[in-house]
């Protein structure tokens, strides 16, 4: 029997991780401000910033190629 033995190594650039960790970290924080002052409860504070920095990531993949390039 004849065996594949593949090996995959992917590589990511350290500029992109940091993009993506800034956007996270600012849109984030902002979202949980935002929505603590609106709703005074950090569990509704913590849970909103988290789907919501999800919800733009997702909305920066649907925008055009050069406005979502931020994030590609």
């Amino acid at each position: 029997m004849a065996r594949n033995d593949r090996f995959v190594v992917y590589t990511i650039r350290f500029s992109t991780i940091k993009k993506i960790m800034i956007f996270d970290l600012v849109a984030g924080t902002g979202l949980y401000y935002v929505l603590k002052l609106l709703s005074a409860g950090w569990i509704i504070s913590t849970a909103g910033s988290a789907i919501g920095s999800m919800g733009l990531k997702r909305l920066a993949e649907r925008l055009p190629a050069k406005a979502g390039k931020f994030f590609r």
